[in-house]
């Protein structure tokens, strides 16, 4: 049997639903009870998950016990909103969205296990995807005032998940060649450079956050005639971010 607190919090939701797809238990009064979390007497073999008798460290959250099955940003939603009142995501508000329309405590746990599946699977593709961004080429472009570090990929599709990791060790985009469609693209984490500054080129489409010509919804079917390889693109893209002072 497993045993969490009355009146669940994020903690206990998030740590209840990875208990119960680690080791396969579904969720149901027959596995799961809700039990005041001061108390203190449970019969043996009991899994005890967020309760005053295995309370954790005052700054972390019993969800990071899971840590590394689910991603990172989502345990540190649940550590801010434990341990300080405050979730920085949505996670809060579904999880009052839920009680408000009388939801029980078995009910909201089970609402919340196929996303908290998917959050599993999110972490697992992050995680293959890690030493294929390794081997993928970066480039650096000099700016006006910054010096920006993109991913650049050519050709083969590669997981999206090889964006995170991109992210994580400070590419600003991605440069990229698929079939005929070419483009640069930046990261929504930051607000440079503004590709609205680069000079318009006919049959190309331009954002702030992007400049491209054909996309996986509109498919190029030949080369730009302003480039027909990769190495032509960036060193257009090289002289136009000084040039245009990006």
């Amino acid at each position: 049997m497993i045993y969490t607190h009355l009146n669940v919090d994020l903690d206990a939701v998030l740590s209840l639903c990875c208990e119960s797809l680690l080791h396969k238990v579904p969720l149901t009064a027959a596995t799961v009870q809700f039990v005041p979390a001061n108390q203190m007497d449970f019969p043996e073999y009991s899994t005890l998950i967020d309760l005053q008798i295995n309370k954790h460290d005052r700054d972390h959250a019993y969800a990071e016990k899971y840590a590394e099955h689910i991603p990172d940003e989502i345990s540190e939603e649940v550590r801010f909103q434990d341990c300080f009142g405050y979730d920085p995501g949505t996670w809060q508000i579904m999880l009052v969205a839920l009680k408000k329309v009388g939801k029980t405590d078995l009910e909201i746990c089970n609402y919340f296990l196929p996303i908290v599946d998917g959050l599993f699977r999110i972490q697992q593709d992050r995680i293959r995807a890690k030493p294929i961004y390794d081997q993928l080429p970066k480039v650096e472009i000099k700016g006006f005032q910054n010096t920006y570090k993109f991913l650049v990929i050519e050709y083969e599709r590669s997981p999206k998940d090889v964006t995170f990791w991109a992210g994580r060790d400070g590419c600003y985009g991605t440069i990229y060649l698929e079939n005929y469609n070419m483009g640069i693209t930046r990261y929504n984490i930051h607000t440079e450079p503004n590709f609205m500054r680069l000079p318009k080129l006919n049959g190309w489409y331009q954002e702030k956050f992007i400049y491209v010509r054909g996309t996986r919804k509109s498919p190029a079917t030949s080369f730009p005639p302003q480039f027909n390889n990769m190495d032509g693109f960036i060193a257009w893209l090289k002289q136009k971010f000084v040039e245009y002072k990006l």
